[in-house]
């Protein structure tokens, strides 16, 4: 999965989750979903995977900074990570999806974004995106069973589980309805969990981070996509900041009544208000600077706090899971 913690603040978090990685998650019996079994089925789809992320396998680390846009922010959130007065430094992780280590680049496979805004000593948070604003399953047992169902190759049985679970095939609509974008950098990503943001007032406002490219989300015909083979997006993006910064606008779309909080399969409509929150300057790529990090999608700051949908603490969990394998060899 997406995944050493750089920060002193996320390190308590992954002791407490490491507790729990032989556990089923709160409220399901054994035999059931757990960080454990989630990553043994995404091994057995991805195949040999030693020392390597069991999922978003495929990608390249950046360097970078952030830009907050504060006036914008506040009304919000109190997050130092929107709020801060200056720019500061960030490192993360553009990505395939899937556990696949060769994932081919010029596939329409959704992509990840992972970037860590630490904008002060004592404040960190991770963004943990995702190239289709919905997620593939509604529960953590729901997703296991995906995997599985599709691991075994079963034709009838694969056809059965996508008769009574949609979210598959919308997401695999999602992505075929759209090109193969030509950089990792003017790819749209979107954050599939609902969040808390509350501002200096104590007003609450549910949302998702929402992101778009500064300048044209450029895509590939279909020719042009298969002309530029499995393995380009790492040297395109290199090129790229050479040049100059590619900067990626960050936002909060903010939910209205009847939009759901606690299911990731459900994405929101497009014309939803949305709050700016800053630019993200990725400005040097490559590298092994995100290669023992794991980024953790419930690290947040004050002014954050995580919403209620049941995959949000099972991705914290797996990803647990995944780099302390990671990290062992396995």
């Amino acid at each position: 999965m997406k995944a050493m913690f750089s920060s002193p603040l996320l390190k308590p978090g992954l002791i407490a989750l490491a507790v729990t990685l032989a556990m089923p998650l709160q409220g399901q019996a054994a035999e059931t979903a757990t960080g454990a079994n989630l990553v043994d089925a995404l091994q057995a789809l991805g195949g040999p995977s030693a020392g390597l992320r069991k999922a978003h396998a495929h990608g390249v680390c950046f360097t970078g900074s952030f830009t907050p846009d504060s006036a914008s922010a506040a009304a919000i959130t109190k997050s130092p990570a929107y709020t801060a007065s200056t720019s500061y430094p960030v490192s993360g992780r553009f990505s395939m999806g899937g556990p696949n280590p060769h994932a081919p680049d010029n596939a329409k496979e959704g992509r990840g974004l992972a970037v860590r805004l630490t904008p002060n000593a004592d404040a960190s948070m991770d963004l943990v995106l995702a190239s289709t604003p919905m997620f593939a399953a509604a529960t953590p047992d729901e997703f296991l069973e995906l995997l599985t169902t599709v691991k075994s190759g079963d034709k009838e049985k694969i056809g059965a589980f996508m008769k009574t679970h949609d979210a598959p095939g919308r997401q695999h609509a999602w992505l075929e309805a759209r090109p193969v974008y030509a950089s990792f950098a003017t790819t749209p990503y979107y954050g599939i969990h609902a969040f808390r943001f509350v501002n200096a007032a104590g007003k609450i406002t549910m949302g998702k981070i929402v992101t778009t490219p500064v300048g044209e989300a450029t895509g590939l015909s279909d020719a042009e996509a298969k002309a530029k083979g499995g393995d380009f997006l790492a040297a395109e993006l290199a090129g790229r900041v050479a040049k100059g910064p590619a900067k990626i606008d960050v936002a909060v779309q903010i939910a209205e009544a009847g939009d759901s909080l606690n299911d990731p399969t459900k994405d929101w409509p497009d014309t939803r208000k949305t709050v700016h929150l800053g630019t993200l300057n990725i400005e040097k790529a490559g590298g092994t600077a995100c290669v023992g990090e794991v980024f953790m999608p419930t690290a947040v700051t004050e002014g954050v706090e995580l919403g209620t949908d049941p995959i949000l603490p099972m991705r914290a969990t797996a990803y647990a899971v995944s780099y302390g394998r990671r990290l062992s060899g396995k």
